[in-house]
Parts: C-alpha cells; sequence; structure tokens
C-alpha cells in the first residue's frame, strides 16, 4: 500500500491509501480530516467576537500589541468546535 496526494477541483488537498500497483489516488482509501464544512461558522463568529471583546482587542495597534491574545482569540473561537468534528467522526467509526 502507498499514499497518494493529490488537489481537487475546489484546491483542497487530499490524501488516499492505494494498492501498490495502482496511480489514481480517488480509487483509494481516503484519509481526510473531518469535514470543516459541518462547522457552525456562525458560532465561530459569534465566539471570536467575543474573544476578541473579551481581550480588548479592537484595533489593528490593538493585534500589533497584543498578538499572543489574537492569535488566543482565534484559537479560542475555532478550537473547540474543530476538536468536537473530531469526536464525532471517532464516536462514527466505533458505530
Amino acid at each position: 500500500m502507498k499514499q497518494l496526494h493529490y488537489i481537487d477541483n475546489s484546491g483542497r488537498a487530499h490524501v488516499s491509501i492505494v494498492r501498490q500497483q495502482d496511480d489514481d489516488p480517488r480509487i483509494g482509501i481516503p484519509l481526510e480530516p473531518p469535514d470543516v464544512g459541518c462547522i457552525d461558522w456562525e458560532g465561530v463568529k459569534t465566539d471570536l467576537h467575543n474573544e476578541l471583546t473579551v481581550r480588548g482587542i479592537r484595533t489593528l495597534n490593538d493585534v500589533r500589541s497584543n498578538g499572543n491574545g489574537f492569535t488566543g482569540a482565534i484559537l479560542g473561537a475555532l478550537k473547540n468546535r474543530l476538536i468536537a468534528l473530531y469526536r464525532e467522526e471517532e464516536e462514527d467509526k466505533k458505530q
């Protein structure tokens, strides 16, 4: 078995496992992260707004002077929702 990488028509990267003699990654077993399209993006926007507000990051100067807080706000808004997708995928595999 080998892994093949490819980019689809929408620009997304994919990896799949195929037999040694195969060259078409689309026929293999996909090795994919969860579908990020399933994230509640409206919820992420609300969470990000709230994180930025709580951290006092309101202007570009705030971003420049508090880069770690800015990065933390982004991660805080997205991280838990993304981890939840991974958990859901794991639970689906168990069933």
